[in-house]
């Protein structure tokens, strides 16, 4: 079966970001834990329409071998990338693990040599950056729920225009 350019740049660009994330999740650690690289692509694959004519099955049969290659990719892509964030996460859990002793060790030291008013004070400045963190955390959650609930909504709509469209056929 011979591939079009436009199915063979699809092609090239879900191994591409593929590549791509596989690389961007080898990066460099950074103070936050990172978070798991999941698929993001939420819609399914739309079923194609009955065949009218031999052209359209043709298509459709290319359609359906692009579907089972990107499922194949997302697959491999999946079976590889796991085992790595688990060896990340087991790294991370042992250096936390020697890390956490020594820092409060350090800490400990540090605030013996502070005045009662500084410890005070960072006592504070401590529990009101926590405070604030809390509350940027649950608007962010917030806002988060207000746009999935929006694109909800328009992938609702769009479903339904394009199944008043076929229904028109």
């Amino acid at each position: 079966m011979r591939l079009s350019a436009r199915s063979t740049a699809a092609l090239a660009l879900v191994l591409l970001i593929g590549i791509v994330s596989a690389i961007g999740s080898m990066a460099a650690p950074t103070a936050k834990a990172p978070t798991p690289i999941h698929d993001t692509n939420t819609q399914q694959l739309a079923a194609p329409a009955p065949a009218s004519n031999p052209a359209d099955g043709e298509r459709h049969a290319e359609i359906k071998a692009l579907d089972e290659k990107i499922k194949a990719l997302r697959d491999q892509y999946k079976s590889q990338v796991d085992p790595l964030e688990a060896q990340v996460k087991s790294l991370r859990e042992k250096f936390d693990a020697d890390l956490k002793p020594l820092q409060d060790q350090r800490n400990l030291l540090v605030a013996e040599g502070e005045s009662p008013e500084l410890r005070m004070l960072n006592e504070q400045e401590t529990s009101q950056i926590a405070d604030l963190d809390s509350r940027e955390k649950s608007e962010i959650e917030g806002i988060r729920g207000k746009y999935d609930s929006e694109k909800k909504q328009l992938r609702d709509s769009f479903s339904q225009k394009r199944h008043e469209l076929l229904a028109k056929k």
